[in-house]
């Protein structure tokens, strides 16, 4: 990395933001302790919905943030935890000097005392193992931070248990051991094939991911941390996706399939801490979140908000949050780093016939202009709007899809190295990660736990996908 190896462009050298230009983004999204009049305020109760990522992809991203980046704020109670920017579930899996804790003697998760591991879908399955005290024990306590992301963790530990039982027949630690590695490289194929496939611009994507073109970080570049400008600006693009209400589950009421939809708000889904045992009525059923096969009350899932300048009301505390980290630590502006890249040999193609922003295109904050005037909007401002106004809110624009995919991509190869040869392609790790899931299966599985990888995780052009994944379990299991 530039100047540092905390920075992908090295700290910025130019004046930061002052604290007059801060009261007036705090204000404009309605974050400041000042009365403001709500309609002019970056903030949207009916934002419109991006029909084209499921709601559940919010947290999805949220539970990569918190396997690769440490605490921006953490606090007497945060995980101790040493997080390392390969992306390998060690916010699931924890250090092994800790495996007795999370783990039974077969090398299941340890789940509620009162879950039967065989199970997969039901209420009494939905909870994490607790102490006395009714706290959550678990790796990565952000996990805890909402209902949601709480249950995705708990969804992947079932996951992990799914491949346990499907290889019984071997010994403890090969059972184990085949399990995490199967998970961990499908957590990893969904990332790139589902989620970024969702989210990056198409051409970014391919120069990434089909391509496997150079990018800023090399291979052989230390890589002690995500950057600063992935961790403090970049990657908070999903703040902007969060509803302010979310379908959790639905109940069926009659014969004719008529079902009551039970709901929660954001900041009832947030809840207490410790959060109270996941009982039926906060219990998630992931085919509101996720495009799963017809249920009994035929399910739509909802959509995640679309990215741009508007925030939920019950996330306007993440506005000064986000601002203050990236000009605490010096991360260079949007503008700034548009520059840079112009400037870099591989990626300049990208800017050929790119505009800058020059204004925001949200009425409700022009009172920000005189930062697009000034080439001042931070990072992640301009994350928001480019994608507002370059993809509709549908996609990240080119900005933020490189920064996130580059790092990505480096943080996948990092913890593939020792196992695969330098010269790594996406191709050729793909092809890897499915001939290791094919072995890691068929140690011990007996024959009707049998997979398929390609047929029975992907779809019909050959991606893996979370809906995929959910449905052949779930058929597994009855």
């Amino acid at each position: 990395m530039n100047d540092s190896e905390n920075y992908l462009f090295g700290c910025t050298t130019k004046d930061v933001l002052t604290k007059d230009d801060i009261d007036t983004i705090l204000k404009a999204f309605g974050a400041s302790k000042e009365p403001t009049n709500k309609k002019q305020l970056s903030v949207n109760e009916n934002k419109r919905s991006n029909i084209h990522i499921p709601a559940g992809f919010t947290y999805f991203g949220q539970f990569i943030s918190h396997d690769i980046v440490p605490h921006t704020n953490p606090t007497s109670k945060s995980s101790r935890r040493i997080v390392s920017p390969r992306l390998n579930l060690d916010s699931l899996y924890g250090h092994h000097s800790s495996h007795h804790i999370f783990f039974d003697e077969k090398g299941f998760f340890r789940p509620s005392p009162t879950v039967d591991v065989d199970k997969v879908a039901s209420p009494s399955d939905a909870d994490l193992l607790r102490d006395n005290l009714g706290n959550v024990i678990i790796p990565e306590t952000r996990n805890t931070e909402n209902l949601i992301v709480m249950q995705f963790h708990r969804l992947w530990q079932k996951i992990h248990n799914f491949f346990v039982k499907a290889n019984l027949h071997s010994s403890k630690s090969n059972a184990f051991e085949s399990a995490k590695q199967a998970t961990i490289a499908i957590f990893q194929l969904i990332t790139i094939d589902d989620y970024l496939k969702r989210l990056l611009l198409p051409e970014v994507y391919a120069h990434y991911f089909e391509q496997s073109k150079p990018g800023l970080l090399t291979e052989n570049e230390s890589f002690n941390r995500v950057p600063f400008e992935f961790s403090h600006a970049a990657f908070r693009f999903g703040h902007s996706m969060v509803n302010t209400a979310y379908t959790i589950n639905r109940e069926k009421i009659d014969e004719h399939h008529t079902c009551k939809a039970n709901s929660r708000t954001l900041k009832e889904l947030m809840g207490e801490k410790p959060p109270k045992p996941i009982d039926k009525t906060t219990f998630i059923e992931w085919e509101n979140f996720f495009e799963l096969s017809p249920s009994t009350c035929n399910v739509k899932p909802a959509h995640s908000s679309i990215i741009d300048l508007t925030i939920s009301s019950s996330m306007l505390h993440i506005v000064p949050l986000n601002i203050n980290a990236a000009v605490n630590i010096g991360i260079k502006n949007g503008f700034e780093i548009i520059q840079d890249l112009k400037n870099n040999s591989n990626l300049k193609c990208f800017f050929n016939n790119y505009t800058v922003l020059k204004e925001p295109h949200l009425t409700r904050v022009q009172s920000l202009k005189y930062l697009y005037d000034n080439k001042k909007l931070p990072l992640w401002l301009y994350v928001l709007d480019e994608a507002g106004q370059k993809a509709e809110g549908n996609r990240l624009g080119t900005l933020a899809s490189l920064i996130i995919a580059d790092v990505i991509r480096k943080s996948i190869f990092e913890y593939c190295q020792k196992d695969i040869s330098p010269t790594l392609t996406y191709k050729s790790y793909r092809v890897a990660l499915i001939e290791n899931l094919q072995i890691n299966c068929a140690l011990g599985c007996d024959v009707s736990n049998k997979i398929n990888f390609k047929n029975d995780l992907a779809n019909q052009d050959g991606f893996f996908t979370i809906s995929n994944l959910l449905n052949f379990i779930e058929k597994k299991q009855t």
